[in-house]
């Protein structure tokens, strides 16, 4: 529980959200929160994909932020967004309410693809989106199978998203200091060595800095 109670922090706005998985606003908040459309007479809806009880539908945390990473890799292999939904219901019981940021089973994202009732997943298929899952996999940090940190290749070793710090906002691991600072003072003045002096940081932190916000611009 207090593990869970750790990682339940941070807070992200839904865009936020949908720059960090280079997706659309619409993608994140339906996902997030399920959405209602018209058939013909009939108004359906569907369910969104997260299974905690979101009472701020504008606000995400960190579990959540990294759930919806998970849906994304799936999305993009293939996995039709109903199967996510039934899994993560499914696997809620077993994992917990973030089932998708359970290291447990997204170290081993077959047994998701292994739930043939919901439609039978190709061999290649399978083989595409474990691979993919292992770089995810591979930028997360867990404490007792909870993903806990998010350290994002793009961010060259040094940039941080960890929900005890800064709200989870991303930031310079060994400083704190948040990127989009030092992302702001560079576009005023792309010299890294006076930006460097100026906040007490290494050139290279200020160009990880910069890698990050270029790589995860806003999305559309």
């Amino acid at each position: 529980m207090a593990s869970e109670l750790r990682f339940a922090i941070g807070a992200y706005s839904i865009a936020d959200a949908a720059r960090f998985l280079r997706q659309s606003v619409a993608s994140v908040r339906r996902w997030s929160n399920g959405y209602t459309y018209r058939q013909r007479e009939l108004v359906r809806h569907r369910h969104p994909v997260l299974v905690t009880d979101r009472r701020a539908p504008g606000v995400l945390n960190f579990a959540e932020i990294v759930e919806l990473r998970f849906v994304a890799a799936f999305r993009r292999a293939g996995v039709s967004l109903e199967h996510l939904r039934r899994a993560a219901r499914t696997l809620e019981p077993t994992y917990g309410p973030y089932p998708f940021a359970n290291a447990r089973l997204i170290a081993h994202g077959g047994t998701l693809l292994e739930m043939k009732e919901w439609g039978a997943v190709s061999p290649v298929t399978r083989q595409h989106v474990l691979a993919g899952l292992e770089a995810y996999v591979a930028e997360l940090g867990f404490v007792d199978d909870l993903a806990a940190r998010w350290e994002p290749k793009e961010g060259l070793g040094k940039v941080l998203l960890d929900p005890t710090r800064q709200f989870g906002q991303p930031i310079l691991a060994a400083s704190g200091t948040p990127t989009r600072v030092v992302f702001r003072e560079f576009n005023l003045d792309p010299e890294a060595e006076s930006i460097a002096e100026w906040y007490g940081l290494e050139p290279d932190d200020v160009k990880a800095a910069v890698s990050f916000e270029r790589a995860f611009a806003a999305a559309g």
